[in-house]
């Protein structure tokens, strides 16, 4: 399980505000859940990263930030933006 962050540069509807507007779960599966900080509280439930970030990200006015490195990989779909699960994984290469 890995936790995020929803962070937004640009209030793009004018509703959730800037900064730190919701925090998720994405699971061992893949599947995601996000609870939106804010007056109006909500919560769901999406498929995988990718699909959240489809509706949420307005082309990259928002980001997800994990919380920490996933303990173990979860289930990746075959979309570029779970490509994000992926790069927690990739170690720097040093150089000599």
């Amino acid at each position: 399980m890995q936790t995020f962050k929803l962070v937004r540069k640009v209030d793009v509807s004018g509703v959730s505000g800037t900064g730190d507007v919701a925090e998720g779960v994405v699971f061992h599966d893949g599947q995601c859940i996000l609870s939106w900080f804010g007056q109006v509280h909500s919560i769901v439930v999406y498929p995988c990263l990718a699909d959240l970030i489809k509706i949420h990200g307005h082309e990259g006015a928002t980001e997800v930030r994990f919380d920490n490195v996933p303990a173990r990989p979860v289930r990746e779909c075959d979309c570029d933006a779970c490509e994000i699960i992926r790069d927690a994984y990739e170690v720097p290469e040093e150089d000599d």
